[in-house]
């Protein structure tokens, strides 16, 4: 099938996979897989990753459920790949677990396997709903730089090993460092510091390789790539194009080949390492000043909100369980649980919004088996009119929310007609650090719906 083909140059299945079974078996002696989507490679080299694995994924912000199964080929084996820190912090900021991965390493019998259209084609295309994938990722990263408007640049001259290194970056760097810019070695930075780098006003700029792919996590990054040579991999133009992403890229005659180091394929040497460092910081800044600035205007993003956490009359919180995103009732302290997330309710305007206070944006149900979605709408119904006790109200059935009166973890049904005891719902305020967790995190859910529908 054309949709589950890996094309890069030639056709491949990834590391140690085959286009034929040597020994064909009887398929009810196979281990077997009730359902999965198919993820693609994962090849553990940290560019190709970004642009062969993530642009499988885009249907799980919508498409899929918590607990998914996702089916890769991992020629290194899903073992070594949880072990690679970086792998491990984009797993994270994505919410895949290490169950939610499966590789067999023996034939196997899938029964349900549905295989999403790849948004991304290294060389061949890029299709926007990758970058609103990538952007949606970027979003829940939220480390400050502590950098204002100043530019960084990304150096290879840490690097212990590699496919390129140049034997005086040094004085390259030097040289930017006078002239305004902060020096990052990303291969020393968690993830989510190298996504927030170019989150940032003030551009990055860097030798082109892998690290400059980590401006898919942001939007309409900007600035300057110096090559080794005139060719440029389309790649990185279809990824900049989708992503309204501001570029330069350009190389110079001046950069000459040597003998490899040890520990790198091509080794090289600036013949005018100030000049070039001229070049790169008279290319940023033309970007920067050509830029234009997004349309600026009032949203809901930039006002203090009313959040609360809905509670039943005996204490209970309404959480959303991580493992399928239902709604159930808990009397466990949620602060360190892994295993539901409390739910916050925001007011606005006789409304009610639900949505999961998890440490990344989560898609939340009405009830097990429903359509997961960023939040919840929901109505007040109050007793009588003198407004003293409500509950909390499906707008499209009308029915109630009830959380059952016992102390295991239950789910939460919109299932009653009228208030009459565990539909009552008090509203607790959270305290100045939670409600400062609540901005950031509704204003994520905010962008990401917001950058989806343009």
């Amino acid at each position: 099938m054309l949709p589950a083909a890996f094309l890069y140059s030639r056709t491949n299945l990834g590391g140690g996979q085959r286009w034929v079974v040597d020994q064909p078996r009887n398929s009810a002696l196979l281990p077997e897989i009730e359902c999965a989507f198919y993820g693609g490679v994962i090849g553990l080299h940290y560019g190709h990753t970004l642009l062969e694995f993530l642009p499988r994924l885009w249907y799980l912000k919508q498409k899929a459920g918590p607990t998914t199964k996702i089916l890769v080929h991992c020629g290194p084996g899903l073992e070594i790949a949880w072990n690679t820190p970086w792998f491990c912090d984009l797993m994270g900021l994505i919410g895949i677990r290490k169950g939610n991965l499966i590789s067999p390493r023996q034939t196997s019998v899938v029964r349900h396997l549905f295989i999403p259209d790849p948004t991304f084609q290294i060389n061949g295309f890029a299709h926007p709903a990758f970058t609103a994938f990538t952007n949606w990722v970027g979003d829940n990263v939220l480390h400050d730089t502590g950098l204002g408007q100043q530019p960084v640049f990304l150096t290879k001259r840490n690097l212990k090993s590699g496919v390129i290194n140049f034997l005086n970056e040094d004085e390259l760097c030097r040289r930017l460092e006078e002239l305004g810019f902060r020096i990052e070695s990303p291969e020393e930075l968690p993830l989510g510091q190298q996504i927030s780098l170019f989150k940032q006003k003030g551009g990055v700029s860097g030798i082109l390789g892998s690290n400059m792919h980590t401006s898919i996590f942001a939007r309409r990054p900007f600035g300057t790539c110096l090559n080794i040579g005139a060719h440029i991999s389309d790649s990185f133009y279809y990824a900049d194009k989708a992503n309204n992403a501001d570029f330069s890229y350009f190389f110079s005659n001046t950069i000459q080949e040597v003998e490899s180091a040890p520990g790198f394929s091509r080794s090289f040497r600036f013949q005018e390492p100030v000049l070039l460092a001229d070049e790169i910081a008279r290319r940023h800044e033309q970007l920067r000043a050509a830029r234009r600035p997004l349309p600026q205007h009032a949203s809901q993003e930039e006002t203090a909100h009313v959040f609360r956490f809905p509670v039943s009359p005996d204490g209970k919180h309404l959480c959303a369980r991580s493992s399928d995103g239902a709604l159930c009732a808990t009397y466990a302290d949620m602060s360190n649980s892994d295993s539901a997330f409390p739910i916050a309710a925001i007011m606005l305007e006789g409304r009610i919004r639900l949505f999961a206070a998890s440490p990344l944006p989560f898609a939340i149900a009405w009830t097990e088996g429903s359509l997961l979605s960023a939040w919840l709408e929901c109505e007040l119904a109050w007793k009588d009119d003198a407004r003293t006790e409500c509950g909390l109200r499906r707008p499209d059935t009308g029915l109630l929310l009830t959380i059952v009166p016992d102390t295991r973890n239950h789910d939460a049904h919109f299932s009653a007609n009228i208030l009459q005891g565990w539909e009552y719902i008090a509203f607790v305020p959270p305290s100045a650090e939670q409600q400062s967790f609540l901005e950031e995190r509704y204003a994520l859910l905010q962008r990401s719906l917001t950058s989806e529908a343009k």
